[in-house]
């Protein structure tokens, strides 16, 4: 790889201002709470008759990360976030900042400070008629901000002009809870060899990273250089770990087999964006995992690809994502995975694992494709929307559903808060293997009195090659359901091979899509064909050609 020439801008046209001291920023960097944030008043109805209970904390909004650090010369080059529960198109807009600052149609904040000092920040996102505002404060601080150069001498200070060799020697120089920005260097291939992070002795710079502590307004931001492509590959060990409001930014991690972590493990409350982790190998008995997290976390445009136990190509427990709800910050915290990706071979693209009271997932907008199993979720109140799972590889141990729900962990008998569901709407779900199953639950999720069931709305199913019974909907096929089933079905579109029996529920019946509107719904619909499907998620537009039943992104044909 090539290194990219680098000029530093300082000065230049910019006009040098004098921006205030931090204390006399805390009024003006505050969103603008004269004007209403919500126009619409989101009203329940927008919400197709989702309960609240299923709603995240904010059905709108930017998330809280954003450039708090950064040196002079180098573009802040910062991809904010926003989410909008209704999936309206967002269109973003600097309400206040220094001259020269841009933010373009995706969220991507640029500016190149030309001096030291504070710089007080207000962006509006737009969504329909709502808007919601963030307010913060930029520190040009060259001091706190370290470069990485694996090109250049040892010995270096961790400047600009004399940057550290190495990621353990920036490390070094990180504080718990005192915020820095590292800047990767593009232009090598990095190698971390032996080191599993939370092994290392305590007072290590790895371990201090992975078991540290940030503040939403001071976080540690470890990043790669703006325009420069960075790769770090893990031998016998593990691979990054983020400790709490870690912000990790453009980053390929590639490789590690060290135990029940994974190539990025994220820790409650951190953050990944443009990150793409590949290649992790572990025993499928330790969770082989290519990104894992915890509650409370983002992941925004992350892929992650062929990770799972080489030795064991079946085992349920290889999986391209792995949330885990029990761990993280405060009850119910949300986590969000947005515009992600699964690819590649795997035994689970997105999986939820041991259910929980004090976390839950929302998928959005994501796509998983070429693992058996593209999403799997045992964890309560979480959701999967907008987004597109295609499999076209056959059974495996687990199953050979597309998207399936189990809302309790299996592991411990389905006794974990059997009174809440989980919610899985206007997804694209397509199987193309003359084994899979679009949609599966697991049977004792409906056992009798679930206050929240499973929901299952305007979900696009189609299974193009089997014609077995279930092949549309099915519950483990070999149980006897209790008489009172709680799930609800409303506007699903099947495409089967079988219009009489696309629908199984346990071992009592195979039935058409009459069943479900008759006992657990209204407006689910079976169709004998479908048209070429077009959408654009994470990036990338995704085609399904159910002449050929092949997935295409951006016109190449992809999947197992």
């Amino acid at each position: 790889m090539k290194r990219r020439e680098f000029v530093a801008t300082i000065g230049g046209a910019m006009a040098t201002l004098a921006w205030p001291a931090s204390d006399a920023l805390a009024g003006l960097c505050a969103p603008d709470t004269s004007a209403p944030l919500f126009q619409d008043g989101f009203d329940p109805d927008a919400f197709g008759g989702t309960p609240d209970y299923y709603l995240p904390e904010q059905p709108l909004f930017i998330h809280w990360d954003a450039p708090r650090l950064v040196h002079v010369g180098i573009d802040i080059d910062y991809p904010l976030t926003g989410y909008d529960w209704l999936n309206r198109p967002l269109s973003w807009h600097v309400l206040e900042g220094p001259p020269g600052m841009s933010i373009d149609a995706k969220g991507r904040l640029s500016w190149v400070p030309n001096t030291q000092g504070d710089v007080c920040v207000r962006i509006e996102m737009r969504a329909g008629a709502d808007r919601v505002q963030s307010a913060f404060t930029i520190a040009v601080a060259d001091a706190r901000c370290v470069f990485v150069d694996g090109s250049a001498p040892a010995g270096g200070d961790g400047s600009l002009a004399a940057p550290f060799q190495t990621l353990l020697d920036a490390l070094g120089t990180v504080q718990d809870g005192v915020g820095r920005t590292v800047y990767l260097r593009g232009g090598l291939d990095y190698r971390i060899e032996n080191v599993s992070w939370y092994a290392m002795p305590s007072g290590n710079p790895y371990r201090r990273v992975a078991q540290g502590s940030w503040e939403e307004a001071d976080p540690l931001l470890i990043r790669s250089f703006p325009g420069e492509a960075v790769r770090y590959t893990f031998v016998d060990g593990s691979g990054f770990v983020l400790g709490k409001r870690v912000v990790l930014i453009g980053v390929e991690l590639v490789g590690g087999n060290a135990g029940e972590m994974a190539a990025l493990l994220m820790n409650a409350g951190s953050v990944a964006k443009y990150v793409v982790a590949r290649d992790y190998s572990c025993n499928a008995q330790n969770n082989c995992t290519g990104v894992k997290f915890h509650g409370g976390c983002l992941l925004d445009h992350v892929e992650a690809y062929d990770n799972f136990d080489r030795s064991n190509l079946t085992y349920h427990n290889s999986s391209n994502f792995l949330f885990y709800a029990t761990i993280g910050l405060p009850e119910r915290a949300d986590a969000f995975a947005i515009d992600c990706i699964s690819s590649g071979f795997s035994v689970l693209g997105f999986k939820i694992k041991h259910a929980g009271s004090a976390g839950r997932m929302h998928l959005h907008r994501c796509v998983s494709y070429g693992t058996r199993n593209p999403f799997g979720g045992a964890s309560n109140r979480s959701s999967v929307r907008h987004c597109l799972l295609h499999s076209d590889l056959g059974a495996s141990t687990n199953g050979s559903y597309v998207l399936g729900l189990g809302c309790t962990d299996p592991s411990t008998g389905g006794e974990v808060n059997l009174d809440e569901g989980m919610l899985a709407e206007h997804n694209l779900v397509v199987g193309s293997d003359p084994d899979s199953e679009g949609l599966a639950q697991a049977d004792y999720a409906f056992a009798d009195g679930y206050v929240y069931p499973a929901r299952y709305v305007a979900n696009h199913v189609i299974v193009s090659v089997n014609a077995a019974s279930g092949c549309g909907f099915t519950t483990f096929r070999y149980a006897s359901l209790p008489s009172q089933w709680t799930a609800t079905f409303r506007d699903n579109l099947f495409t089967t091979p079988n219009e009489t029996g696309c629908i199984r529920t346990g071992s009592q019946l195979a039935a058409g899509v009459e069943h479900l509107n008759a006992h657990y719904g209204d407006g689910n619909q079976h169709v004998a064909a479908v048209d070429p499907i077009q959408r654009t998620l994470a990036g990338h537009v995704w085609t399904y050609d159910p002449g050929t039943d092949q997935l295409l992104r951006d016109g190449i044909v992809v999947g197992g």
